[in-house]
């Protein structure tokens, strides 16, 4: 059985994120207070204690939500495991997000307006963020992508997996991905591009690895990136 605390910043998706976990079978609570969230397993271990738990704990808990990060090392020891997603999105879109809804953020009463408020959970989510097991920035991220995301770190039979590398190809000049954790400037190796008999094909292909490879920089480059 394994728990996914569902937290950050609000408007960076927890309600389309919590609905991906309700359509891979995970039994799903939104806005649980954090001192609650130490019940919740004896509260399911009935017929359902088998079916994996995914939970949404934020600032709307008010005065409570302090207490999720002292709870964390307990709940690591009571599942089988115990996982935290850390739900993120740029300042500019998250004013833009709460400026279509309508919406208040939950801070709004205690802070100066939108970008204090923001600000504001920013800096209470600090530590949690820290103790993230996942990551997500929706600022560039469509419903569909969020879900396929999820999906891939969370779905049966990745429980196990280990840590998921997602490796992707991208132009600089379209700017870094945004959910990058590390990035590798290759612009220095022979480009296949530029040659004629080479241009249709892409890197899965053997001419263009073998192109690649008979580069001897590129031999030192997989070397220096395995030591």
């Amino acid at each position: 059985m394994q728990l996914v605390i569902v937290t950050g910043m609000s408007g960076a998706g927890k309600a389309l994120a919590i609905r991906a976990f309700e359509d891979m079978g995970y039994l799903c609570v939104d806005n649980l207070p954090a001192n609650l969230l130490d019940n919740l397993r004896v509260l399911y271990s009935g017929g359902d204690s088998r079916r994996d738990l995914a939970v949404v704990v934020d600032v709307r808990s008010g005065k409570h939500f302090g207490e999720l990060i002292k709870v964390l090392p307990s709940l690591c020891a009571s599942y089988d495991t115990a996982r935290l997603l850390f739900m993120d999105a740029s300042d500019e879109v998250l004013v833009q997000r709460f400026k279509e809804t309508r919406r208040r953020h939950p801070l709004f009463e205690r802070c100066n307006g939108i970008l204090d408020s923001i600000a504001s959970e920013r800096e209470m989510l600090v530590e949690l963020k820290e103790h993230a097991s996942k990551i997500i920035d929706t600022s560039n991220m469509d419903p569909a992508k969020l879900k396929s995301e999820i999906v891939t770190y969370f779905g049966k039979g990745s429980t196990n997996a280990g840590i998921i590398v997602t490796v992707t190809s991208f132009g600089f000049k379209y700017g870094l991905p945004l959910d990058a954790d590390l990035v590798l400037d290759v612009r220095f190796l022979i480009n296949p591009y530029y040659v004629p008999e080479l241009k249709l094909y892409d890197g899965r292909d053997q001419p263009v690895q073998d192109y690649v490879m008979s580069d001897p920089r590129s031999g030192e480059f997989i070397k220096k990136i395995h030591d």
